[in-house]
């Protein structure tokens, strides 16, 4: 079982509604603009939402060390289902399509619009084990983070970003050569005779090894309409090693790996896992959504179910079976009960126990979560105490200090359930 340490958020800036997350927004933004050191007007703000504050900042295809077949991965699609690239014009355009189906490779989703990094970033992970500072263990969903990063929009046109596409393609372990690797890209027509004449000199090769371990946020050909409802954009990392004992046309050339967090700003944004339900709530009415974002069926039909799912209803029952009952006079009511005396009862232990302002909250979300066995479920219970815990939070409450105290209605809303059920 994997624990995770909790997160001191040391850079990071908390938010709990929409409208509190776009406050924060439009600081970045008037700094973008007001302040000439940041890269003024031609510098734009890119964002990325991640629902977990442990997750790593790499591509698909800097994990498991699948970097050494990267170029297995580009070409063994196009040479078992040509058919399904014909409209694709070059290497970055074939990336920007694995990248849409699942295909391990060096980009990182990224979008332009602020909003839709906080609805990734607030997509529910499920529970995971963290480690308190006492040493104790305790379940939580993981914290959402949004990541935002200032740069100059590349468009995949540019030949920086056919450059360091079709060197991915590319099997660099047969010929590392640096020149050898410039001559292929000058005969793929990527680069000029004049570029290439310039780059195959002692002095010009360092404008191509700058290029080839920089990194770039690249604008795709909205080629797909998840593209373009995502307003997505890509990172594309260079991180080609270069190596040399002496003369730099004599370097060799090899593929590397990095986490990309050096890549953004320090300061970040941060959701606690309290939250995200409330926050994705919100988004909702600016019809940020799954079925939005994600436009194929699949996806559609999973956020209707997700939207009305939970709702209570009662039990199977048999018609015969209840008529025999009756008639046996036996108590059929064990599995139903007093819905009011139930609430006036939890209303009761909540205001003894000093939550009379916000009781009324308390009791609808412990109500709302009541399905069929709810009392039996760690998760429904888990998630009534997710959802208590955040109504705490909101009036200015410790997180930590109320975990005991609700833990403790919980508990006292499944007693009082048993007792009015077994009457």
């Amino acid at each position: 079982m994997i624990t995770y340490k909790i997160k001191d958020f040391e850079q990071g800036i908390e938010v709990n509604t929409v409208s509190s997350y776009l406050e924060i927004i439009h600081k970045f933004q008037d700094k973008l603009k007001n302040d000439p050191n940041v890269g003024g007007l031609s510098q734009e703000l890119f964002f990325r939402g991640q629902e977990t504050e442990f997750w790593d900042l790499k591509p698909s295809i800097f994990r498991n060390d699948m970097i050494g077949i990267e170029h297995i991965l580009m070409q063994e699609p196009l040479r078992q289902f040509p058919n399904e690239f014909n409209d694709r014009q070059d290497d970055f355009d074939i990336l920007t399509k694995y990248q849409h189906y699942g295909m391990c490779t060096r980009l990182l989703d990224m979008t332009t619009n602020p909003l839709i990094a906080l609805y990734f970033a607030c997509k529910q992970h499920g529970s995971v084990v963290y480690e308190t500072e006492n040493g104790d263990t305790s379940n939580m969903e993981p914290s959402g983070v949004v990541y935002y990063k200032v740069a100059y929009k590349y468009y995949s046109e540019s030949y920086e970003a056919k450059i360091i596409s079709s060197l991915a393609r590319m099997n660099i372990d047969e010929q590392p050569d640096i020149l050898n690797i410039i001559e292929k890209i000058w005969k793929n027509g990527i680069i000029t005779e004049e570029q290439y004449k310039k780059w195959i000199t002692e002095d010009g090769i360092i404008e191509f090894i700058k290029i080839i371990q920089n990194n770039y946020m690249v604008s795709p050909l909205y080629s797909n309409e998840r593209l373009i409802r995502q307003n997505g954009i890509f990172l594309l990392p260079g991180c080609y090693n270069v190596a040399t004992g002496g003369k730099k046309i004599e370097a060799v050339v090899s593929k590397g790996y990095q986490d990309l967090h050096e890549e953004f700003e320090e300061q970040y944004i941060y959701i606690d896992g309290e939250n995200k339900k409330k926050i994705c709530e919100e988004l909702d009415v600016y019809n940020i959504n799954e079925a939005i974002l994600f436009p194929e069926l699949e996806h559609k039909l999973n956020y209707i179910r997700n939207k009305y799912e939970g709702r209570f209803s009662a039990y199977f029952t048999k018609f015969a079976d209840v008529v025999i009952k009756q008639e046996n006079t036996i108590n059929i009511e064990k599995e139903q009960f007093d819905e009011e005396e139930f609430m006036n009862q939890l209303k009761s232990y909540l205001t003894n126990n000093n939550n009379e302002g916000i009781a009324e909250e308390i009791i609808q979300v412990i109500v709302e979560n009541m399905i069929v066995d709810w009392y039996k479920k760690e998760s429904i219970k888990g998630k009534m105490r997710k959802e208590i815990l955040g109504i705490y939070i909101n009036k200015g409450d410790d997180r930590d200090e109320k975990r005991n105290e609700v833990k403790e209605i919980v508990d006292e809303a499944v007693k009082i359930y048993s007792n009015i059920t077994e009457k």
